[in-house]
């Protein structure tokens, strides 16, 4: 999406909920997002053009808001 909100897209089409606040890398070069169920929840990697999307956990607990540490 540009600076002033134009240009928007789907990084990732998946069958669960997504949760709205996806947290980006501190070198822009991913975005980690929760995609949950009534069962399960994944975190996700995606690269900024879509690519590259590749699931880092999977946990029946219920995860939220992914962070970024150093």
């Amino acid at each position: 999406m540009n600076a002033n909100g134009t240009g928007r897209r789907v990084l990732a089409e998946t069958e669960g909920a997504e949760r709205p606040a996806p947290a980006w890398s501190p070198d822009g070069k991913w975005s980690a997002y929760v995609n949950g169920s009534d069962d399960h929840t994944e975190i996700w990697l995606v690269a900024p053009d879509g690519t590259r999307r590749h699931r880092l956990v999977v946990t029946r607990s219920w995860a939220t808001d992914p962070a970024w540490f150093p």
